[in-house]
């Protein structure tokens, strides 16, 4: 086995938010903190030595990107999910498709009224994207989302569920089900219990997310 550190050359904080395999190497995503300004997703390759082979970071507008995601995709590329927020701290949503190069295929950011963070996707076996993350309602009121997307990232529906306090989905935590469906996995505070305690909130959907239940 080993352990290996990567950091910058320069004073910046580095986080890692997932891990892929992909033909005997791997893929890091996570996010460089460039200033309390500035922050660029990141996509790391490694070799099963743990030898670091590229490293690229996206930035959009110069805005701050964060990468909660990749994934592997059927076609041989990859797609990472998290969102994107200008100076005003606006966030958006935020999907990116990379070949193994780490060069952006193509990118598509949401356009709510509110604020949006994607967490977790997944490839249906026709190449579509099902996407879970959290948007914001009002101040205080923040549900689960669930958007499809076809396989160049245009919208294709959206649906919320939660209750009046705030539901957040994790990292990883979306999945498909057995019979086609999707379970999300999320933490929930204030909507269902007094006193803004935390709990798990998990979510079935049926095969074509027409309901959640």
């Amino acid at each position: 086995g080993w352990a290996k550190r990567f950091r910058s050359a320069n004073n910046t904080t580095e986080t890692a938010s997932g891990i892929i395999t992909k033909n005997n190497q791997y893929y890091i995503s996570g996010n460089v903190q460039l200033s309390s300004a500035d922050a660029d997703a990141l996509l790391m390759k490694i070799d099963t030595s743990g030898q670091l082979i590229w490293t690229y970071r996206y930035d959009v507008a110069g805005n701050r990107e964060f990468a909660n995601e990749v994934r592997n995709t059927a076609d041989g590329n990859l797609l990472m999910i998290g969102y994107t927020e200008g100076a005003a701290q606006d966030p958006d949503m935020l999907l990116l498709k990379a070949d193994t190069t780490g060069a952006v295929t193509w990118s598509k950011t949401g356009s709510g009224a509110g604020s949006e963070y994607g967490s977790s996707l997944v490839e249906n076996p026709d190449q579509s994207i099902v996407i879970a993350g959290s948007a914001d309602s009002s101040g205080n009121n923040r549900n689960v989302i669930l958007i499809k997307a076809t396989n160049t990232g245009n919208l294709v529906w959206s649906r919320q569920s939660g209750g009046n306090g705030l539901e957040q989905v994790l990292q990883n935590g979306l999945d498909r089900s057995a019979d086609g469906g999707f379970l999300v996995q999320a933490t929930t505070i204030g909507s269902f219990s007094s006193g803004g305690s935390k709990n798990i909130y998990v979510i079935k959907t049926n095969n074509d997310v027409e309901c959640i239940s």
